[in-house]
């Protein structure tokens, strides 16, 4: 089971109102640092503070300088990290030149949540660095800030497709699995499984759906008719009129795949369905049964909802996935063709309805 510890990077004076280099958000960045290491504290995950030191003869400090009130850790933090151990570095990236490598194996971790500032330089070169490739490393989205918004989510942007990407809830949700929703089921404790488990995506995960959604798409070579985007996903997946659902397969708290699912309808059952548009596991993950437990996961899931059958597709030359579908028990459907208008085809079926039948009233008979 993953061992995790909280990394609160440089909450130093000068980053607040009435210091050197306020940023942006700071106070708001602050307040949801605070309520992270709480969280960390009452789960018993460790936390480590990080200190930012410059030279005064330094030419280019222009903040951070020692013997300041600048270079001291903002008093909200120090006072709900009580104990937390400082690690005082004078480099962006917070490995190095300090212990930080010895003090997180002290605390056995193996999983690392990264939060501070700033986001485009030393929560990013902490979070990419070489020593940090040990660790699993979850950034907390919401517990950063740099200087302003939109450099705050290209830094995001570009993380996000070397780490992973959350929200300091989830993140520091207990270790011992997700608490699940009632209609979710986990298969978490299969024997033939350790360390298995299955989260349902959030809002955060945007990122990191997007690029499974890529990955699949390199892997069968279609990567170059993704059209698909954080703002749409975002919109799509939990928008108000959400269209779609995304699990994650987890090794030890970390997603190694996903699947994406919608509610589909059988006339002739009279009963609704699971079509399941996605499923992927990374190449290292492959074989160890993951794949099967996420269509072990969506076929309960489709019982647990009344539903008539699970559903999904397969391309035509990938002979190895659909002869494994077949000896799961599934039963590939020759007597249909599947049909597909889309583009500029679709637009023109779309022009073809009369305007006067537009939603014509229900109950109503010539």
């Amino acid at each position: 089971m993953a061992k995790k510890t909280l990394l609160v990077i440089d909450l130093q004076n000068d980053y607040f109102p009435g210091g050197k280099f306020p940023l942006w958000k700071a106070e708001e960045t602050l307040t949801q640092v605070e309520k992270a290491v709480r969280q960390a504290n009452d789960r018993g995950i460790p936390v480590i503070l990080v200190q930012h030191t410059v030279n005064p003869g330094n030419s280019g400090a222009l903040f951070f300088e020692k013997g300041t009130g600048g270079v001291e850790i903002h008093q909200r933090i120090l006072a709900v990290a009580k104990g937390a151990p400082v690690i005082v570095k004078e480099k962006a990236d917070a490995f190095l030149g300090t212990n930080l490598d010895e003090t997180l194996a002290g605390f056995q971790t193996s999983e690392l949540l990264v939060c501070g500032m700033m986001t485009q330089n030393c929560v990013t070169h902490t979070a990419l660095s070489r020593a940090a490739e040990k660790y699993a490393v979850t950034v907390l989205a919401d517990c950063c800030t740099t200087v302003d918004e939109m450099i705050h989510k290209i830094a995001l942007s570009a993380l996000s497709s070397r780490v992973r990407l959350s929200g300091w809830e989830e993140a520091l949700a207990e270790s011992d699995g997700e608490k699940i929703r009632t209609e979710w089921v986990s298969v978490s404790r299969q024997r033939s499984l350790p360390g298995f488990s299955i989260r349902k995506a959030a809002v955060e995960d945007v990122p990191l759906v997007l690029r499974f959604i890529l990955e699949l798409a390199e892997y069968e070579g279609l990567a170059h008719e993704v059209e698909a985007t954080e703002d749409l996903l975002r919109e799509t997946l939990f928008g108000n009129r959400s269209s779609a659902e995304v699990v994650f397969a987890c090794h030890e708290g970390i997603p190694v795949g996903f699947a994406l699912y919608f509610q589909n309808f059988s006339t002739f059952q009279g009963r609704p369905g699971i079509y399941l548009e996605d499923l992927y596991v990374k190449p290292a993950w492959r074989g160890k049964g993951y794949g099967t437990a996420l269509l072990a996961f969506l076929a309960k899931l489709t019982v647990n909802r009344n539903g008539g059958r699970l559903e999904w597709g397969v391309l035509t030359w990938n002979t190895p996935a659909r002869e494994y579908y077949v000896s799961i028990g599934a039963k590939p459907q020759e007597r249909f063709l599947l049909n597909r208008v889309e583009g500029q085809e679709l637009k023109r079926l779309a022009e073809r309805l009369p305007e006067d039948a537009w939603l014509s009233a229900p109950g109503r008979s010539s």
